[in-house]
């Protein structure tokens, strides 16, 4: 197990092994033929997975993220049904400008998280917050930017961290 200090910066996406090998759904949900699926984190990790996922089963995605060149590269990969546009998850008026451009999405998933994380007595208050502040309140803030452009709204938020498995637990 590997034990993240109190200053280290944890970035989600991080264990590709928690991901299925299929992209699972309802049974009359068939093919992805046609929708468009925005993932926020999809440059790399599990977003970048789910990605070609969703790319073979004939989905248009839209990924996003903060860097360019790491999105460049997932977009290419993905080949003509990929492209991307950066976005920061913490500024809300990022949020705005990425979603005005879309005219509607089909799927939101979101990955992308960044926080820190350490053993609870080291922590500042600030960064014992940031995991709450970036994965629950990130979540309500992408949800409310979307708004009207999902075309069957089904809002779920995943709850859990990769950092919160990996990470020792110390003893007080």
């Amino acid at each position: 197990m590997e034990q993240l200090s109190a200053t280290q910066h944890h970035t989600e996406p991080a264990a590709m092994n928690e991901l299925p090998s299929r992209v699972d759904g309802p049974a009359d949900a068939g093919s992805l033929q046609g929708r468009t699926v925005v993932l926020i984190g999809g440059g790399s990790g599990i977003g970048l997975r789910v990605a070609h996922q969703a790319v073979a089963a004939g989905a248009r995605v839209i990924l996003g993220g903060r860097t360019r060149e790491r999105l460049t590269a997932s977009a290419r990969e993905l080949g003509s049904r990929a492209t991307w546009r950066t976005v920061d998850t913490t500024d809300r008026s990022s949020l705005a400008s990425f979603f005005a451009e879309l005219d509607h999405v089909d799927h939101l998933f979101t990955s992308a998280a960044s926080y820190r994380v350490g053993p609870m007595m080291e922590l500042s208050d600030d960064d014992a917050e940031s995991p709450f502040v970036s994965k629950f309140w990130g979540q309500v803030c992408r949800a409310q930017v979307v708004g009207g452009r999902i075309r069957r709204p089904d809002v779920r938020c995943r709850r859990g961290t990769s950092a919160g498995c990996r990470a020792r637990l110390r003893s007080l």
